[in-house]
């Protein structure tokens, strides 16, 4: 019997279809959202009957925190170890040689089934329908927001306009502002074209730029927006910010009184946790600040964020590009470095936008090729 197929079934078909579904019950039915963990497990044996392994552009900057975290693991918390497996676990995807494609159309329809079933079981709509865009609140508010705004640009990219609307429209409704913006930006810059796109989009400028918004969250919570956030939305910085401006108080006074501190190396893995945690005066539970581009930088250091960045623009894929900007922007205002299930969304789409099939590598000894899985 072939060690690496199951009587003609794909193993890594039956993989991806099982992180699939584990991405599905980690958003539609969140008390089972730990089953996504054992992707990895699967994943490694997938990949050692296959005796072959693939590594994509789309997973090279989030294996280079897993690798950076495992070299600083000695400054590590507990909670920085949970997160390099838990990004870990959202890239393993790529890993595998090949995957099935399903339609765009096709994933839109098991997101909205998702959404429907998560609304249905934990909605609360016994007050109506809520919806307000200035203060981030809306009834169906959730991290749909993140997978829908994910999968309008390639819509787009496909010319799929319709889907592309609609993917829109559904995540304005499940409101994240940060997701809409990020949705809005991957999509002009497609319009764009990849030429044009190309002038901003590279390494060079995207680390400037993210410098630049770096040091506006650090003065944001230095407090030095404080009375324009408050003559402009009539609402304090803090509850503009759903309570970032306390989170971030305490990291931009660090920052700014020892920058030096911060170039070559950072704090340590889970190091924001224990900062977030005493801004906020909260123990019991670890508090995040809400922003991965301050994290890599309070954790890691400059020259790491640089050299994150600079892998996120020095794909040659435009698509996958696209998905970095969109990806990007999440970085600015939240935390979605940890979200296993959204990573994986994103390994996918970049999977599915390949023209051709990616080139494995015989890194394993003894590599087989013509008894690999069935066919």
């Amino acid at each position: 019997m072939n060690p690496a197929g199951l009587h003609g079934f794909l193993v890594r078909n039956m993989v991806f279809w099982a992180g699939l579904t584990f991405m599905c019950l980690s958003i539609a039915l969140p008390f089972l959202r730990h089953f996504i963990y054992l992707l990895p497990f699967m994943v490694l044996l997938t990949v050692l009957g296959d005796q072959k392994i693939r590594l994509g552009d789309e997973a090279k900057p989030f294996l280079a925190i897993v690798l950076a975290g495992l070299v600083f693991s000695p400054l590590a918390t507990d909670e920085g170890l949970k997160d390099l497996y838990f990004t870990l676990t959202g890239v393993s995807l790529a890993f595998l040689i090949d995957i099935p494609r399903i339609s765009l159309w096709r994933l839109f329809l098991i997101l909205l089934g998702c959404m429907t079933i998560f609304f249905l079981l934990f909605g609360d709509f016994k007050t109506g329908f809520d919806f307000d865009i200035a203060k981030s609140q809306s009834s169906f508010e959730g991290s749909f927001s993140f997978m829908f705004g994910l999968l309008a640009p390639f819509a787009l990219l496909e010319k799929r306009y319709r889907l592309c609307v609609c993917c829109l429209l559904m995540t304005v409704l499940s409101l994240k502002r940060i997701a809409v913006m990020a949705t809005i930006f991957a999509c002009v810059f497609v319009l764009l074209g990849e030429k044009r796109a190309q002038r901003i989009l590279n390494p060079p400028v995207m680390i400037i730029l993210n410098g630049l918004f770096l040091i506006t969250i650090l003065l944001y919570g230095y407090g030095f927006f404080d009375s324009l956030i408050t003559e402009l939305t009539g609402q304090s910085a803090n509850q503009f910010g759903q309570g970032r401006r306390a989170l971030l108080s305490l990291p931009a006074t660090e920052i700014f009184s020892h920058p030096e501190q911060f170039i070559f190396f950072g704090q340590g893995p889970g190091a924001t946790y224990v900062l977030a945690n005493k801004a906020v005066g909260l123990y019991g539970t670890a508090q995040r600040l809400h922003s991965d581009i301050l994290k890599l930088f309070y954790e890691y250091g400059v020259v790491f964020s640089c050299f994150f960045i600079w892998l996120m623009y020095s794909v040659k894929n435009f698509s996958t590009r696209i998905a970095f900007l969109f990806m990007n922007v999440l970085f600015l205002t939240d935390n979605t470095l940890i979200y296993a299930f959204m990573l994986f969304l994103f390994v996918y789409l970049n999977r599915h936008m390949e023209k051709r099939q990616p080139v494995a590598i015989n890194s394993l000894p003894h590599a087989q090729p013509k008894h690999g899985y069935a066919t």
